[in-house]
């Protein structure tokens, strides 16, 4: 839910971009540049917010709850680490390239672009969630398929004495 959310609303920020600019209730209503087009942010934080609040259903969830529930229990604090520095290596990608695209045929033109560049990926967040099995009434033993023998023979070996 949180990606399809977040990509209606960076859809809107980015095609509505100039049409929100052309008027006071939407230059409060986008807040992306309210540092820069007005000095109340009280009045001008609605999308901003929205968008934080949805952040939290879409992608921190497919970061660390979904893997939680999906990987085997012996991969999943791997899967945990790389699904993090995914998002990490991810921020500073986009912080970076954006940075220096923003400004591509005057200060701040290229915005919108950035805006429909960041619905994109939400889109295609909705599709790769669409990919992740479903976990639902099922305990994490049977999503590990793992069999208690196998848990069972790892313990007598490791307690076997070695002998030299």
């Amino acid at each position: 839910m949180g990606f399809s959310v977040l990509t209606a609303i960076f859809v809107c920020m980015g095609f509505g971009y100039h049409a929100m600019q052309a008027t006071p209730a939407g230059q409060k209503a986008f807040v992306f540049l309210v540092s820069q087009v007005h000095q109340n942010f009280a009045d001008a934080n609605h999308q901003y917010c929205m968008a934080n609040f949805f952040q939290n259903f879409g992608p921190n969830t497919t970061t660390f709850i979904i893997p939680g529930e999906c990987f085997p229990t012996r991969y999943r604090s791997t899967a945990h680490g790389i699904c993090a520095a995914s998002g990490k290596l991810g921020a500073i990608i986009a912080q970076v390239g954006f940075s220096r695209l923003i400004n591509i045929g005057g200060t701040g033109k290229f915005l919108p672009h950035i805006l429909q560049i960041f619905a994109l990926f939400m889109l295609t967040g909705v599709f790769s969630t669409l990919l992740l099995p479903e976990t639902m009434n099922k305990s994490l033993e049977d999503l590990a398929q793992d069999d208690d023998d196998d848990y069972e023979r790892d313990a007598r070996i490791a307690e076997t004495p070695k002998t030299q």
